[in-house]
């Protein structure tokens, strides 16, 4: 990949943008919270554009799976979690049009 590439990729706002480490989750460009528990943090991504033969959008969830969860950080579409992180999973409702 081209360092233009990367870097375009690292400006991208539309996507979702998780950086997983076992004690912290930093999620951005969050449009919401969905669900929260100390088992369980679900985010909304908003409605996105999501690329197949035909442009559909689909709204877009990560959902972080763990022990002890907490929100430590919230700022500006950006989410810090802490926590022991067990699981990231990452979900898309189907076609809306």
């Amino acid at each position: 990949m081209k360092i233009g590439e990367e870097i375009s990729r690292d400006l991208d706002f539309t996507r979702p943008r998780v950086v997983v480490t076992d004690s912290m989750v930093l999620l951005e460009n969050v449009a919401g919270i969905v669900m929260l528990s100390e088992k369980a943090i679900t985010v909304s991504h908003g409605l996105k554009y999501v690329k197949t033969p035909q442009k559909v959008r689909r709204q877009i969830y990560t959902t972080i799976r763990g022990r002890n969860l907490v929100i430590r950080e919230i700022y500006e579409g950006r989410l810090l979690i802490g926590g022991t992180i067990e699981k990231t999973e990452f979900l898309q409702s189907s076609d809306l049009r």
